[in-house]
């Protein structure tokens, strides 16, 4: 289940497909042109997908949310 509201929004735009590098993300949320955007969607790859490929099953208790 995502985290974010915004989790499908860039799920469906492509932004995370295909990424094997950071350094592929970084351009590609250089791209988006507001702020907020861009915060949103390093939140969104830093928590969602960290947590859906990770065998944590979600945030520790101590995680600010």
């Amino acid at each position: 289940m995502p985290l974010n509201p915004k989790s499908r929004e860039f799920a469906k735009s492509g932004l995370f497909a295909g990424v094997n590098l950071f350094e592929q993300l970084e351009k590609r949320i250089a791209k988006i042109p507001e702020n907020k955007g861009k915060g949103d969607a390093f939140e969104v790859f830093g928590v969602d997908c960290y947590f859906s490929n990770s065998s944590v099953a979600s945030p520790p208790s101590n995680c600010a949310t």
